[in-house]
């Protein structure tokens, strides 16, 4: 069996050098506060063994360390020899693992083994014979424990169990077998002698028991005396005490009288004020509101009308000042034409009195100057022609130009309506307020009747004070001081002769009572060997068919149908105090179609009405009572001689608790070794050897 010696923890989450040492009969409760590093203990223990945590290697460091190793020491006393097991991580993922080993538990020397995979390897198939899931659902059960062994899925159960069996070493099994079922035939006929010799010793001590009942009775009426004594006096020491407190009460009460009277009238102006905001948001005209934001529509609709207008109004502007910037202008070609002409009549009536005629040399300078003014009426009438056709075109431009279609009364309607919209824009502004402010009065009332309500709280605090001060006056005027002290004296003086007198009664006694111990003391020891004999013979029983399972015409199907009652009836056994139910355990059912059926192991839960049900229709208490039996038949199957509980011990009735710390009782008879964690003060009560752990500056310690 494989027994804890040590485990040591640096820089392990958040311990920074914690070690725990175990003696082979160790039975420890592990306390401290939430968050305090319980539970960190065994996460070690299982990351060293099995390379396994709930977060990654690097983040096991405690802050700001740089490394963290966790250090376990085992004894296997098949071969007497201690295993050293170290596990070590850096914050950069560099890991490693080393066995030592030890015939003497001092000197210690490296293991035959090498490499982390194949170290790994020999400390589950060699040292432990269980594998990570095997492990923490039968030896460990950790907290929050995801791969427990009721929610694996039937083929991996069955896998289990068979681990367990460990059929790849069947002859191993065998012979072991055999020796143990030597040893325990021994060990069978050891207890039978010892009980035939306490048997014997118990009838030499009955002689030694006389008649305590007349004693016993004066006693009883010796120790009513001294409880009416001690009530009494009790009373008249409270009585005393109540006065004193009674003058600090009514001092305490006096300025709790100031503080309240403070408060109501605090929570009176708080309520005038929202009843003040109440009233204004109600106040608030909506319907007029509402009426001036309703004839926006109008206003805009005539504003930007007129703004179209108005805009098609300068357009119409500009296109005129364009045209008129290009306006004809208006030079009288016709007068200029007519002068001309004029002087033109004149040079040729000039021309024709000279008497040689046209060939007379004074005419040549006027027929010159005639020539140029026939050129100059020609070019004026061309110029007058194109003037007449660009003033038509002109008037026609001008035309269709038309004329303005806004008066002055329009841009001053327009300036008003603007003046109308920005007001009821404004208007609008005030409606979606006033609206907001409405919505909010429910918000307010509720505020209102929340305020008064404390109000009432709080007169109705201050009536029960002054209530109170009145009844503390009334009580401070019945106790005299003087008068209770003496009192007290004489019931004291009563008290001790009372307690002299049970004393001698007491010796009388003792010789009889220390038989009657001795003889209750020898009968538990009866009955605890007789059990060991009992279990011892089971286990006989039990051995002798594993020698058979194991033996040349051995099979895992063999072994399975050799283990599953044994399992069953087994996790019966626990389950039997805890609950009504009872578990029985299946290795095929019938498959989907129902032609056919599917291997493994399968759990049916019957309650007392015989009707079967599933694991997950059981309620969470049942499901914890089913888990903890299926735990402790697998734990009863291990190698390992040690148990630990994680808060396994969760969602029970005060019933089931009790039934169940029973039975951790008489699990602690079963294994040498036991380590617990609980919250509950039943399960800790019941462990004698206590591990405060806190936590100091966020590191975990033992106290």
């Amino acid at each position: 069996m494989i027994l804890l010696k040590k485990i040591q923890l640096r820089n392990f989450l958040s311990h920074s050098n914690t070690e725990l040492s175990f003696l082979d009969n160790s039975k420890i409760s592990i306390e401290g506060k939430s968050g305090s590093g319980k539970s960190s203990i065994i996460e070690g223990l299982i990351w060293v063994l099995y390379n396994e945590a709930r977060i990654d290697s690097r983040n096991l460091v405690k802050h700001g360390e740089k490394s963290a190793s966790v250090l376990v020491e085992l004894f296997d006393d098949s071969n007497n020899k201690t295993y050293r097991i170290e596990r070590k991580t850096t914050t950069t993922a560099k890991n490693s693992l080393s066995i030592l080993e030890s015939t003497d538990g001092k000197k210690f020397i490296a293991s035959q083994v090498l490499g982390i995979k194949d170290s790994q390897a020999w400390v589950e198939k060699n040292l432990l014979h269980a594998s990570y899931e095997l492990f923490i659902n039968s030896v460990c059960l950790p907290q929050d424990n995801s791969n427990s062994f009721v929610k694996q899925n039937a083929g991996k159960r069955k896998d289990l169990l068979l681990e367990i069996a460990n059929v790849s070493s069947f002859e191993d099994y065998y012979k072991k077998a055999k020796d143990l079922l030597t040893v325990k035939g021994e060990e069978l006929l050891k207890n039978e002698t010892i009980i035939n010799q306490k048997e014997s010793f118990i009838t030499t001590q009955k002689s030694l028991i006389v008649n305590k009942e007349p004693l016993e009775q004066s006693i009883k009426v010796i120790d009513i005396n001294i409880q009416n004594n001690q009530t009494l006096l009790k009373n008249i020491e409270k009585s005393q005490e109540q006065s004193k407190e009674n003058i600090d009460k009514r001092r305490e009460l006096n300025l709790s009288l100031v503080t309240i009277d403070n408060e109501i009238n605090v929570y009176g102006n708080k309520i005038k004020r929202v009843e003040e905001e109440i009233k204004e948001i109600k106040d608030i005209d909506i319907e007029k509101l509402e009426k001036n934001v309703a004839d926006l529509g109008v206003y805009i609709l005539e504003h930007d009308k007129l703004e179209l207008s108005i805009k098609e109004e300068y357009e119409r502007q500009g296109l005129l000042n364009s045209i008129m910037a290009d306006k004809p202008s208006d030079r009288d070609y016709e007068s200029e034409i007519n002068v001309l002409n004029l002087r033109l009549k004149s040079l040729e009536t000039e021309g024709k009195s000279c008497p040689a005629g046209s060939n007379c040399p004074f005419l040549r300078p006027i027929q010159t100057q005639i020539g140029f003014l026939v050129e100059q009426i020609q070019e004026k009438q061309i110029k007058r022609d194109t003037l007449e056709k660009d003033k038509i075109i002109y008037t026609e431009k001008l035309k269709k130009v038309g004329l303005s279609k806004i008066k002055e009364e329009d841009r001053v309607r327009l300036a008003e309506i603007k003046k109308i919209i920005n007001g009821i824009s404004t208007s609008k502004i005030l409606l979606i307020n006033a609206k907001v402010s409405l919505s909010k009065i429910p918000d307010k009332e509720v505020e209102l009747r929340e305020l008064s309500s404390v109000l009432e709280v709080k007169k109705a605090y201050r009536l029960s004070i002054v209530e109170l001060l009145e009844s503390i006056e009334k009580e401070l005027k019945k106790i005299d001081i003087n008068t209770t002290t003496q009192i007290c004296e004489e019931v004291k003086g009563s008290i001790k002769k009372l307690e002299t007198e049970k004393e001698g009664l007491q010796i009388l006694i003792l010789k009889s009572n220390n038989a009657e111990e001795i003889i209750t003391t020898q009968k538990k020891e009866i009955d605890k060997l007789t059990k060991e004999t009992e279990f011892a013979r089971m286990e006989v029983d039990q051995l002798k068919l594993i020698k058979d399972a194991f033996g040349s015409n051995g099979l895992k199907s063999v072994v399975i149908d050799y283990l599953l009652p044994r399992l069953e009836e087994r996790i019966n056994e626990v389950l039997g105090k805890l609950s009504d139910c009872t578990v029985r355990l299946d290795t095929q059912k019938n498959s989907a179609d129902g032609e056919g059926v599917v291997e493994g192991l399968y759990i049916n839960i019957t309650n007392t009405q015989g009707q079967e049900m599933s694991f997950d229709s059981l309620s969470g208490g049942e499901r914890v009572k089913v888990t903890i039996a299926i735990s402790e038949a697998l734990a009863s199957l291990q190698k390992c001689s040690f148990r630990i509980l994680d808060e396994a011990i969760v969602s029970l009735d005060k019933e089931s608790t009790e039934s169940l710390v029973e039975t951790l009782q008489k699990i602690q008879d079963k294994f040498p070794q036991m380590i617990c964690i609980s919250h509950l003060d039943e399960v800790k009560e019941i462990f004698q050897d206590k591990v405060d752990i806190v936590k100091v500056n966020g590191t975990s310690q033992i106290k």
